[in-house]
């Protein structure tokens, strides 16, 4: 986001004269001037004020007042300058504080790339004296800004940038800060939260209290959110704390603390972390894709150009497959598929015809690790499940067509076979 409008007017101190070491403006026109005080008092009708850096002042009426160094400007104000403009019923300008107050449907615009700030009114402080910076404050009104910027990688697309907040800060030409019901949208990408801080100088984001970051592929919701960008407008991480929840195309994932890796603004990379790694009352992580679910201190998924590649979990682990429609009618105790260890591995890949990533294989280690999986065989014209249970240091679990396919296990291998009970034959077959 570009927050170019502070570079604005350094304002005027009528007839001549130079305001704080600002530019020099002289009354270039007015249908009446009226000196009260032997001229401690100006009042002015329809003045158009010219200021040797190009600015130009417009106003139904003004007063000036000298010993205070105040101007009042009153209906249909106008600043002009080659970048910008701003437009208002009412502004008053104090020379001492360097501060420009804007009243009554306020319209700053920046000529430049079309950038437009709407608010009920607005204040803008010089850089100078107290000021270590240009600063724009608006507080309250639910003010809204449009931004435009030209794609950094494509100067020809135009992106919008709508943003509302209960009251905004502009420092400089750098950041914008929101408080209060924050929002943004370009594009796809929305956030939401109750306090928002864009830096353009460090390409930095922070979203704080009921942060949300939404786009096409994911939703994130946190406590807090904080990101760094490329070039103002690309997430290259995110990071999210406090009661995480992602929404993904492949993976949910939630968490007390998460962390996502882009690259070219693609998912590359999800770590999360939970359970004793972040506090002894915290939960731990999960994450959860169409067929499987994991629970574990840290899961780390890889997602090479946004595809669900790899999933490791570490601490305390737990990977379930989902059951089937024939496995749910087994008891809750054995309808899943599952593993536990030390350390959790799962690999996908796409699945045929359906582009899906589907899980294909768990491999587990632990001291020692253990499983629980079934095995179906088709008897005449129904099919029969039998369960197994087994623990050994490393379970190597492959699955074909949704159902296991492969079992391989090493070290101190112990296990027990559950097959249902054969039906007697008939005596008419004895």
């Amino acid at each position: 986001m570009k927050f170019r409008w502070l570079c604005f007017l350094a304002l005027v101190s009528p007839v001549a004269l130079q305001a704080q070491g600002g530019p020099t403006c002289d009354l270039g026109n007015s249908r009446q001037v009226y000196l009260a005080g032997g001229g401690a008092v100006m009042y002015l009708g329809g003045p158009v004020f010219n200021c040797n850096n190009g600015t130009t002042i417009h106003a139904d009426s003004g007063v000036y007042v000298q010993s205070t160094g105040r101007v009042d400007f009153m209906g249909s104000v106008r600043f002009d300058e080659a970048d910008r403009a701003l437009t208002s019923q009412y502004a008053q300008y104090v020379g001492r504080e360097r501060r420009l107050m804007a009243q009554g449907n306020v319209v700053l615009t920046d000529k430049r790339d079309g950038s437009v700030l709407r608010a009920p009114a607005l204040d803008y402080f010089q850089k100078g004296g107290s000021n270590p910076e240009d600063r724009i404050e608006i507080y309250s009104g639910r003010p809204h800004a449009t931004l435009y910027r030209k794609r950094s990688n494509n100067a020809a697309v135009i992106d919008t940038t709508n943003v509302d907040a209960d009251r905004m800060t502009i420092l400089g030409q750098r950041a914008f800060r929101g408080f209060g019901n924050v929002q943004t949208v370009r594009g796809k990408l929305t956030t939401k939260s109750g306090y928002a801080e864009f830096d353009q100088d460090s390409n930095y984001m922070k979203l704080h209290d009921h942060a949300l970051v939404q786009t096409d592929t994911f939703r994130l919701s946190a406590d807090s959110i904080d990101a760094d960008l490329v070039n103002g407008d690309e997430f290259k991480t995110l990071r999210a704390r406090g009661d995480v929840k992602l929404d993904g195309d492949q993976v949910d994932v939630a968490a007390p603390r998460l962390r996502i890796e882009f690259v070219e603004g693609n998912v590359e990379r999800t770590i999360a972390v939970g359970g004793a790694r972040v506090a002894a009352d915290m939960p731990q992580a999960t994450a959860t894709s169409q067929d499987f679910n994991l629970t574990a201190d840290s899961i780390d998924a890889l997602s090479p150009k946004q595809q669900l590649e790899k999933v490791i979990a570490v601490g305390g682990t737990l990977g379930e497959r989902a059951p089937d429609s024939l496995a749910a009618k087994l008891p809750a105790l054995i309808a899943k598929d599952w593993v536990r260890g030390d350390t959790v591995q799962a690999f996908f890949g796409a699945t045929e015809p359906d582009t899906a990533r589907a899980l294909q294989r768990l491999v587990a280690v632990g001291n020692p690790a253990s499983s629980t999986y079934k095995l179906r065989e088709k008897v005449n014209d129904s099919t029969q499940i039998s369960v197994n249970y087994l623990t050994a240091r490393h379970i190597d679990v492959a699955f074909k067509e949704g159902a296991v396919d492969q079992v391989r296990a090493q070290g101190d291998i112990r296990g027990l076979y559950l097959q249902p009970a054969r039906p007697e034959p008939s005596a008419r077959t004895r």
